[in-house]
């Protein structure tokens, strides 16, 4: 019985360690999308997205599968990506 309650107190331990809580908000999102001079999506491809005037990038990423950048610009008006 004592076992039983040891492995039970590391099982609760280890699902409390792997929670992920989350928030859904609806925000003002821009979404940039990217194209080959072809057409065709710039996929999966990597980006820097950076404020203007600054040297380090606030988010960094892949484009989504259709070549698109997501992010909420908050208070900064001017950005620069970097793909």
């Amino acid at each position: 019985m004592k076992h039983l309650i040891v492995l039970l107190l590391c099982w609760i331990g280890t699902v409390q360690a792997h929670e992920v809580h989350h928030r859904i908000e609806a925000t003002g999102a821009v979404v940039v999308s990217l194209n080959y001079a072809d057409g065709k999506p710039f996929a999966y491809e990597k980006y820097a997205l950076y404020p203007a005037g600054q040297d380090t990038p606030v988010q960094v990423g892949n484009t989504d599968a259709t070549g698109r950048v997501v992010f909420i610009p908050g208070a900064t008006e001017k950005w620069r990506l970097q793909a």
